[in-house]
């Protein structure tokens, strides 16, 4: 079978200037290569675009893409009246490189009154970097947080970032637009389920965990799970790499809760467990004060999952016998 292949035909009418008759020309050209290319452009800007989707939430791309259009179209207009080059060796001044940026960081910053952030890290990974050929650290790693990403949709939260094995998501900061896209609330606009999702979310992390093995040990996965709920700010900072980031107290605590937990635990602020203790789970347990770093003593709660000896037998007390 042959490639296809594509053709412009162009029909022009003329007089021939000898006899006067009127004829009509037609130019056939083969832009088969022309075609071909525009369709790989466009194929590599749509996944460019869907890439974008998953990095930044609605409103960041909106405004990059409305800018970026202006900008480019200066840039352009700028190297077109740039003057010839006047003889050999004549300066000629060229226009700076464009390249998509923020220029005004104030237009993207949201202010957010109450935001529900988790940080989670693996138990025994920084000397497995160390120990391990780099290709299984990060076919492991890999393995791990494309379990969690799975999780994220099902329980309405949203990865803000990875800082080396550090998972970091925020519940009630973004929602779902009518086009399926992530948009951040506006400020005020609270999610008042945020905090029990973001709990949902983080027993997923628990038992996606347990069922990744460490390459060190052979054993199970055990990650380190801090929560805490207060105010942060949103925005996009930086002109090489932009992020879209979190910035406040709040980030700084959630943080402090990862740190200081228990692996295969989840570690609550005061005010996590405040929202947390009201959704009928069971395992929570004071840990009497802990020093947190900046603050003193914090009086903060952690959730232990709950054996499977337990497990069973909660099921057992609301079915009729026949083993877990």
């Amino acid at each position: 079978m042959r490639p296809p292949a594509w053709h412009e035909i162009r029909a022009v009418a003329v007089t021939d200037p000898r006899t006067g008759q009127r004829l009509l020309l037609v130019v056939q050209k083969d832009v088969t290569a022309k075609v071909e290319a525009e369709r790989h452009i466009a194929q590599v800007a749509e996944a460019e675009h869907r890439l974008l989707e998953q990095v930044f939430p609605r409103h960041v791309l909106s405004y990059m893409s409305e800018r970026s259009f202006e900008e480019q179209q200066q840039h352009l207009q700028l190297q077109l009246q740039q003057p010839p080059a006047s003889g050999r060796g004549s300066a000629v001044t060229v226009a700076a490189p464009w390249r998509p940026q923020v220029r005004d960081c104030t237009h993207l910053a949201t202010w957010h009154r109450r935001v529900t952030v988790l940080f989670a890290d693996i138990q025994g990974f920084t000397p497995m970097c160390g120990q391990l050929p780099a290709t299984v650290v990060m076919r492991f790693l890999n393995d791990l947080f494309v379990r969690f990403d799975a999780q994220l949709d099902s329980h309405e939260v949203y990865k803000v970032e990875t800082i080396g094995d550090c998972y970091v998501v925020a519940g009630g900061l973004v929602h779902e637009d009518a086009d399926g896209m992530a948009a951040v609330r506006a400020s005020g606009e609270e999610d008042t389920q945020q905090g029990a999702r973001v709990f949902a979310f983080a027993q997923a992390m628990l038992r996606s965990a347990s069922d990744v093995m460490l390459p060190t040990t052979g054993e199970p996965v055990r990650i380190r799970v801090g929560i805490h709920i207060g105010p942060v700010v949103s925005g996009v900072v930086g002109t090489r790499m932009p992020r879209f980031c979190l910035f406040g107290d709040t980030i700084n605590t959630a943080s402090r809760m990862e740190s200081t937990g228990v692996p295969g635990c989840v570690h609550a602020s005061k005010e996590a467990y405040d929202v947390l203790r009201h959704q009928g789970q069971r395992g929570w347990a004071p840990t009497g004060g802990v020093e947190i770093k900046g603050k003193g003593i914090m009086d903060t709660h952690l959730w232990t999952p709950p054996s499977p000896a337990e497990s069973c037998a909660g099921l057992d007390s609301s079915r009729s016998p026949g083993g877990c």
